[in-house]
């Protein structure tokens, strides 16, 4: 698992190995906080499967990121 701040939002990110197949499912959790005091999760685990964990991871960090920024055109002041 690897973890990151980006654009105020906790992202911890990685890849899930499938015993099936041998490969790896990117997955992910992200935290926010609201300037209100609330606080908001989401998180994913992809289907699409990469050869090797560090694939996986890179996927999975790129989605948490566009996830987040989507969440932010979408929040209203």
């Amino acid at each position: 698992m690897s973890s990151l701040l980006y654009k105020r939002h906790s992202i911890i990110y990685g890849a899930a190995l499938d015993e099936f197949t041998g490969k790896y499912a990117p997955t992910g959790q992200i935290v926010w906080h609201s300037r209100k005091g609330k606080h908001g999760t989401h998180s994913f685990a992809m289907s699409e499967l990469f050869s090797t964990a560090d694939e996986a991871k890179a996927v999975a960090q790129e989605e948490a990121k566009t996830w987040a920024e989507r969440r932010l055109v979408n929040v209203r002041p």
